[in-house]
């Protein structure tokens, strides 16, 4: 049996509120940046509390901004294809020879449109008609069950 992957290894909860690893390491970055910022303004003889704002705000931008572009992608990329059909061989889960799945190169190359995630179909959604659409055949899942 294969094991599920774990996207956030680091789970912690502190009442209703929900900490991960990555969140547990941008507080740390901020902290560290600010701290080290702080320290070379001192020390050329600068104002350092001047940090306190630069600071605040690059939160406030990263996590507005964040938002903003998750809602943005979810909005408008993350419904790339407009049609009825199934792009994604029933959701990554079959393996017949008929079907599709948009297939796109970290190369940006193939298909003739310059995409990495959508460059042109597969001839089907089995191991074998992957890789007779020019690749490896292997697919790469990074979702949690």
């Amino acid at each position: 049996m294969i094991e599920p992957i774990v996207h956030h290894p680091f789970n912690f909860a502190l009442g209703p509120l929900k900490l991960t690893g990555f969140g547990i390491a941008m507080m740390a970055a901020f902290g560290i940046a600010h701290t080290v910022a702080q320290t070379v303004l001192r020390q050329r003889g600068d104002d350092d509390e001047i940090m306190n704002d630069v600071t605040f705000a690059a939160l406030v931008g990263t996590i507005v901004g964040g938002k903003v572009y998750f809602a943005i992608n979810e909005t408008f990329a993350g419904r790339a294809f407009t049609d009825a059909a199934d792009h994604t061989c029933s959701n990554w889960t079959s393996n017949a020879a008929t079907g599709i799945a948009q297939l796109g190169h970290s190369d940006k190359q193939g298909g003739g449109n310059g995409s990495w995630n959508a460059a042109h179909p597969s001839r089907g959604c089995g191991q074998q008609n992957l890789v007779a659409t020019g690749g490896a055949g292997l697919l790469y899942c990074f979702a949690v069950n």
